[in-house]
This record gives structure tokens, sequence and C-alpha cells, in this order.
């Protein structure tokens, strides 16, 4: 059964408070019912004399099929049909990737999230459905995932990939409804091979859920579940938050503290989030740490004494009275020295993107506080920036400086990054990060 304009206009409601958007359309048919279903909601709103958020289209052509350049304009076709802006963002792969498809769907939200940088888009809305949702609750419930991993995916996701704020209107629709809808206007979409490929994890997933079917497994009570979950994981981070927001709360973004005494009486459950959301705002990992090491780490805690330890990019250091404190794993590799052009936009080390608009004077180059040694005047302030923070000088070296560059190429001041003195032109925030949203202004 298609989805009705009334049902459509039903599930996309949560869209109504936004300015502009994103829509990510990749031209299967999920995507695709998407862009119409969203086209046919906004032509309503605006006949009803509605406020309509500003629409965009994004679509990746990421070289990995022959077919791919043809199908992202099979995308800006749809799209201009429904007058509505489509712009073509190219990935090439690099040689020797591991794992062709993860790293292909996070350069898809690396070239989406600088795209909506550049525009001033708010959110990138996902045609995730019902299907999608229960191969991630079967594929967390294989990794021996808890709370968290079992809630699956959000329909409005804060803190995504890159910063990116991710919106998923679907989740309760089957995916047969969505190509339903299609069917019934006279279109067509692309088929990927790969959706029916076992060499894939989710294909199989996917295969078995039929006989998962007979047993009572069935697409409503796993939805069920996974609400519960969600629930579940949402009263545990209210209780996180506050602690949360104190650890973070110092002059320095990158650094946490926490004394142990306000960690060890909380429920097991509520002190393994806090440490995965720590260890993810310090060490600027896109995903949490696995639960069986958070496990370890917490019982480590709990046996007290001095302690130092690494975690997902976090160090851990814990003073024989129980002050924790938590900065960025210097790491083997430092972060790579980026120059920064007019109007451009860069996600560096995975916390922090920065962007420099296209309407001032000037670049910039973002480095590691580390490559900087000899710049004397940057040395003094790490140097009283430790004294006040009670941080080691060492815990800066992964940090990010910033170096005005001036004429003919020749480097200027660096400072470490939100030291810099605002102008309009330059914006840096925390990305992938709930914890600073309200602590941490744009510069």
């Amino acid at each position: 059964m298609p989805v009705s304009d009334d049902e459509a206009a039903r599930l996309l409601a949560p869209l109504e408070r936004f300015s502009s958007l994103a829509l990510a359309v990749s031209g299967g048919g999920d995507s695709l019912a998407l862009l119409h279903l969203t086209a046919g909601w906004a032509r309503a709103r605006h006949s009803a004399g509605l406020p309509v958020p500003g629409l965009q289209v994004l679509t990746v052509d990421h070289g990995l099929r022959p077919e791919a350049a043809a199908e992202v304009r099979f995308v800006v076709q749809q799209a201009e049909a429904l007058q509505i802006p489509a712009k073509i963002l190219t990935w090439q792969a690099p040689e020797g990737l591991t794992n062709l498809q993860a790293e292909a769907r996070m350069a898809r939200y690396r070239l989406m999230a600088d795209a909506m940088d550049q525009s001033g888009v708010e959110a990138l809305v996902l045609a995730h459905h019902l299907d999608d949702q229960i191969e991630t609750f079967f594929d967390r419930l294989t990794r021996g995932s808890g709370v968290y991993g079992l809630a699956a995916m959000a329909a409005d996701q804060s803190g995504g990939p890159f910063g990116l704020r991710l919106l998923r209107p679907f989740l309760t629709v089957p995916g047969a409804r969505l190509k339903a809808s299609l069917v019934a206007r006279g279109l067509s979409w692309v088929d990927d091979p790969s959706n029916s490929n076992p060499a894939y994890k989710r294909v199989r997933l996917r295969q078995l859920q039929a006989g998962l079917l007979l047993e009572g497994f069935d697409p409503s009570r796993i939805s069920s579940t996974i609400r519960r979950m969600a629930r579940a994981a949402q009263a545990i981070d209210a209780a996180v938050d506050l602690l949360l927001k104190d650890a973070c709360a110092g002059d320095v973004p990158d650094f946490a503290r926490l004394d142990l005494a306000r960690l060890t009486p909380l429920p097991e459950e509520v002190r393994l989030r806090l440490l995965a959301r720590l260890a993810q705002h310090v060490g600027g990992s896109l995903q949490p740490p696995r639960l069986d090491r958070l496990e370890a780490l917490d019982a480590r805690l709990l046996a007290g004494g001095p302690l130092r330890v690494t975690l997902a990019g976090a160090v851990f250091d814990v003073s024989a009275g129980g002050r924790m404190r938590l900065w960025p794993e210097p790491g083997r590799s430092l972060p790579a020295a980026v120059e920064l052009l007019l109007g451009q936009c860069v996600h560096w080390d995975g916390r922090y993107r920065v962007c420099l608009k296209p309407d001032v004077k000037g670049s910039l180059r973002i480095m590691p506080v580390a490559q900087l040694r000899q710049d004397e005047a940057l040395r003094e302030e790490v140097r009283t920036l430790a004294r006040a923070s009670g941080f080691p000088t060492a815990a800066f070296a992964r940090l990010p400086a910033v170096m005005r560059l001036e004429g003919g190429g020749k480097n200027g001041a660096a400072c470490l990054a939100w030291a810099l003195p605002r102008e309009p032109g330059l914006v840096l925030r925390r990305t992938g990060d709930q914890i600073l949203s309200a602590m941490m202004p744009d510069n």
C-alpha cells in the first residue's frame, strides 16, 4: 500500500521547524520516494500558505560502479522536475581500503557535511525505513550491543557523523510501501546490486528475517523492542547529562575531569554510558567504544588506585586521590596541517569542523600544537593554560592551533584555535558532540 498524502504529512511534520534541509538521494527506491513524498508535502504546505523549509538534494557519485555517474544525473533530473535544486558530489575511493562500503558511507556523510556547511543547511534527511531499522537491530544484536545499540537508529539524531543532524522520518514505514508510492506515481528507480549480494552482512540478515518471522519475530514486535530500548537509553542519558556537562566545563574544550567519588556510586549502566560519552567527546571517535572495553575500564576504575589507560583515543588519567582527567591521546601520528582557503570547510581530527567563509580576506592553516613547538608565543600560551587547568603540557599536543597566513604564504601568528579573535568569516565548532552545544559558541 502506498504512503498517502495525509500519512506523508504526519510523517514529515517534524521537518516543519527547520528553515533549510538537504535530502540525501541516491536514486534507489527508498531515497527517491523520500524526494517525491517530501516534494508533495512541501507543495501542499505552500498552497495552504504554510511555511516550508528550503529544500535541496545532495547525491554522491561514489564511482564504485560504472553506472554511478548516470545514476546521479538521473537524481538531478528527478529533482529538477520537482523544482528542487540538486548538487552532485564526487568521491574517488583510495586504493587499499579494507571495508569499502563503510568507507564509502562515511565519505558520503563527509561530502554532504561540507556542502551543507557551505550553504548553511540545518539538517540532512535520510530515507532509512522500518526494514533498515530491523536490520540495524539484528546487526547490533550479533555484536553483543547493550541498550544504546539495540535502540538502533534515532528519528532525530544530533551530533551525527561530521557534526551532521540526521532526520529519519520513515523509520516506521516498511520499505515496500515506499516503493509502492513510486509505482503509484508511475516512477522507476535505480537498483543497486549490492542490496541483494549475500557477501554483505546486512543482506544476509534480511534473508534471515523470513525464518525468524515464523518464530514470532515479526516487525511490529521488533519495532516495539527498539522503542523500549530507546526509552531506556533516554532515561540513562538524562542521568548522565548533568555529570557530563560538569566534567567538560573547564577552559579547554577537549579536556574533561571528574572525581571518582561521583562515578563509583552510580548504577553500572549509567557509569558505562558516562565513560562512553566522555571517551567520544575527548577522543573524537565517531563510534562509541566497544562495550567489553568499557566494562574492563569500569572494573579498573572501581578497583581504585592511580591509573593511566587509553580508550577510543582518550587518555584516562586517575590520581591517587581519585581525580580523573581526560585528554586526547597524541597517538602515533598527528593530524596533518591543513590550509583553509576562502569558502572552504574542513573536518579536522574527528573533533572539529573549521570553515572560512568566502567573504573574508586571507587564509588560515590549522594544525596540532605539537607541530608548532618552535613558536614561543604558542608555547607560553600552552604553559599558562596548563598551569591554570591542572593538565600536563603534553596533553595539549593534539589540540588544534590556527596560524594566519600572511602575504606571499608566509606564516603569521599562531594561537590555540578557540582563542582566535572572533570574526564573522570564521566558524570553529566541535563535531559529533552534543556536550558543548550550549558551552562553546562558534568563533
